[in-house]
């Protein structure tokens, strides 16, 4: 029996991404909509429609800003770093600064600044804010001092960027918790489940492995794509896809950083990409693809695949925002239009074998299949 290949498997498993979220978002907006219905203005209904808002035009338009905002700072400091080595130019003299410090000095600015940032929760969002930040992120801190000191900043990104990826899994058992309305589960919610979260991140993150690394990737995928879609409409979802599709093409063939930052989340272990296949073989891949070398170096039979968790999330937050907005039928459209786009990325990435921007395909597959559905609804 043949071998599944690499690309195979990517299409396969972005495929599973897009219907997931899909599922997903659909069971989450019938509960909202039944659990409101039932008691609109109960305590438990109002915390659920915070935790899951209707967004609108100015909100998504909003929230668009913010991560254009947000992509370009991070495209500016890849390119920086990647033509001049400017961030570790300047990271270096920080430390060499920062160390230089007496530690009694060094802790006091730590305290002192935390004691300042509680301070301005207490004043800004009120007293219960503030004992939930301060024991959360109090217990969050001591584990750091007693599991990680030892360990590198470089070591500590990829448990911090885990350990971001429950934050969003958070909202969905605040959905849970609010539906069973149970002491000891809110107490939970409340107050053990971020420390408790953060020891998990930083056990299985310390030394992670390929499989940790791509497990991470494929739940925070499922969970920021269904959680972001509460963010937009779904029209305003489409243009976030539209721009980030453009900005995948620039990244790509024009400022080329896109390659520089897969090279740097895969050498610092960052579950912000996708490895399918030898974790060696992908490092070796990516410095190849980056530095223009022979391309046929790596035999195609175990050539590996890498792809970013943003070609799985960004296609999923319009098909999560078009069913928060409900129109499932035009979500379930969206995920067979992206897993058609996902198809023909691998086909194009085989004959080319080069980085693609993965974005602008799987557009163009939502577009054909949205388009398609409502020309047939105008028809009708």
């Amino acid at each position: 029996m043949k071998a599944i290949s690499n690309l195979a498997k990517g299409i396969i498993l972005f495929a599973i991404i897009y219907f997931v979220v899909f599922f997903l978002a659909l069971e989450i907006s019938n509960f909202r909509t039944s659990f409101v219905a039932k008691s609109p203005n109960s305590l438990a209904a109002n915390t659920l429609k915070s935790a899951l808002p209707t967004p609108t035009a100015q909100s998504s338009s909003h929230n668009i800003y913010l991560l254009v905002g947000e992509i370009f700072i991070i495209s500016i400091i890849a390119i920086l770093e990647m033509r001049w080595k400017l961030i570790s130019i300047a990271l270096y003299y920080i430390n060499a600064l920062f160390k230089k410090l007496h530690y009694l000095v060094r802790t006091f600015l730590v305290v002192g600044l935390a004691i300042i940032l509680l301070y301005w929760v207490m004043l800004t969002s009120g007293f219960f804010v503030f004992i939930f930040v301060t024991i959360n992120f109090g217990l969050v801190a001591i584990i750091n001092a007693i599991f990680l000191r030892k360990l590198t900043l470089a070591q500590k990104i990829p448990i911090f960027f885990t350990f971001i990826f429950f934050l969003f899994a958070w909202v969905l058992l605040i959905v849970v918790s609010v539906s069973v309305n149970n002491l000891y589960l809110n107490l939970f919610t409340d107050f053990v489940y971020f420390p408790l979260t953060f020891l998990i991140s930083a056990i299985f993150m310390r030394n992670p492995t390929k499989n940790v690394l791509n497990t991470v990737a494929f739940l925070s995928s499922i969970m920021v794509a269904t959680f972001t879609g509460f963010l937009f409409t779904p029209f305003f979802a489409y243009i976030l896809l539209l721009i980030f599709s453009i900005y995948d093409f620039i990244a790509v063939f024009w400022t080329k950083h896109m390659g520089f930052m897969a090279k740097k989340l895969i050498t610092y272990n960052i579950p912000e990409v996708f490895i399918i296949g030898d974790l060696e073989l992908a490092k070796t891949r990516i410095a190849e693809l980056n530095a223009g070398t022979d391309k046929t170096k790596i035999p195609e039979s175990i050539r590996p695949l890498i792809i970013g968790v943003g070609d799985a999330v960004l296609p999923a937050v319009v098909i999560a925002a078009f069913v928060f907005g409900k129109l499932p039928m035009y979500g379930l459209m969206a995920a067979i239009g992206a897993s058609l786009g996902i198809f023909f990325n691998m086909k194009v990435l085989n004959k080319y074998r080069s980085i693609i921007p993965a974005l602008p395909l799987i557009l163009v597959g939502i577009t054909i299949m949205i388009g398609l559905l409502w020309g047939i609804s105008f028809l009708a």
